[in-house]
């Protein structure tokens, strides 16, 4: 009788299989970091280049206009009155979006006529690559949200306050563009919490208004609306009128989401509260760079929300006026002093004309 041959199943024992999966999760674990670091040099690349688009754009709208577009266009004979199409918009013809700038016509229609049209507003919504950083996570929108006196509110925040979290991604405050003025009869209902208030597109990016800031509103004259920096309210720099020299001037910096970002399409502020217009488009080294915003109170300052910062570790990335790119870590030297023979190594950056040049920075 031939009794069958006993073979060995061929395998992995249960022990093999625990080890091999072991050895699979060590080598993630080891490579993810890698993987990530590289991810996020891919990212910053990519910032830096949307920011050479800009630095083109800028020198191209130069060359057209003979001066830098304006920061904001606001009411000449009010400068506080700041409601009107940012710098963005103004260089939209030249960054390959020629077509959205004849569609909103801001020659022929103002910003706040366009939020109130119903053909034109839903193009404010309209998410323009190039105006956002890649390692930026939060969301594509902005909304206002006004519920008091001119500011905005959060549903669990009071009427003298307001609350802000750097983990809410989704109701973010770069955007104070309020409903029109009078309010339309009868007032539109309150929609539900979470979808008040106007919304337009998300922009990383701001235009450098200088190292000039007042935290009290009532002290603003006419002059300190334009800005010591590439842009302001108004304003018509020309290169000739950056002493310091092109390559030490910030033209563009970044401002990431936890410092509630920006917007490409302008600002429509009405009062004499800085947070509620320049800050919107632009931004100034009077803050520490990636400095926390605190939350906004009646004391009308925003903290880090008016400055500079990026999703970046360890600094952010700007442009300067020559149009090349520079990364300018935290620890930049800093302070808050406005006279040029005190400014800091950052202030002096934002600032055009403090007549001091600097070397290696």
């Amino acid at each position: 009788m031939i009794m069958p041959s006993l073979q060995r199943r061929s395998g992995f024992t249960l022990t093999e299989l625990l080890v091999s999966i072991a050895v699979v999760a060590i080598l993630m674990a080891l490579l993810l970091p890698a993987v990530q670091a590289a991810r996020e040099r891919a990212r910053v690349s990519q910032c830096k280049n949307n920011l050479r688009q800009f630095g083109l754009a800028l020198h191209n709208y130069h060359d057209a206009y003979a001066v830098l577009p304006p920061g904001c266009v606001g009411n000449p004979n009010d400068p506080a009155n700041l409601q009107g199409w940012g710098w963005g918009v103004m260089i939209f013809p030249f960054l390959e979006q020629k077509p959205l700038f004849q569609t909103l016509d801001p020659v022929r229609n103002s910003l706040p006529d366009v939020l109130v049209n119903a053909e034109l507003q839903p193009k404010l919504l309209i998410s323009v690559p190039l105006f956002r950083c890649p390692s930026d996570i939060g969301y594509p929108l902005q909304s206002d949200q006004r519920t008091f006196s001119g500011f905005v509110l959060r549903p669990t925040a009071t009427t003298a306050t307001i609350e802000m979290s750097a983990s809410d991604k989704h109701i973010t405050y770069a955007c104070f563009i309020p409903p029109p003025s009078p309010t339309p009869s009868p007032a539109p209902s309150l929609p539900p919490p979470g979808t008040w208030g106007v919304q337009t597109a998300t922009s990383n990016y701001v235009g450098s208004f200088g190292n000039l800031w007042k935290t009290d509103p009532n002290l603003w004259t006419t002059a300190d609306y334009v800005g010591n920096g590439a842009f302001g309210s108004n304003s018509s720099v020309r290169t000739k009128d950056v002493r310091d020299g092109t390559s030490c001037t910030f033209a563009i910096g970044e401002r990431g989401w936890r410092s509630f970002a920006s917007v490409w399409a302008g600002t429509d502020a009405w009062n004499r509260c800085e947070r509620e217009g320049i800050p919107m488009i632009l931004g100034t080294a009077h803050y520490r760079l990636n400095a926390d915003p605190h939350p906004y109170n009646l004391s009308c300052d925003p903290g880090g929300a008016a400055g500079f910062g990026s999703e970046h570790s360890g600094g952010a990335n700007f442009l300067m006026l020559d149009g090349s790119v520079r990364t300018i870590a935290n620890d930049i030297n800093y302070n808050q002093h406005s006279e040029p023979a005190l400014m800091s190594v950052f202030g002096r950056l934002a600032r055009r004309d403090d007549g001091r040049p600097l070397g290696e920075f």
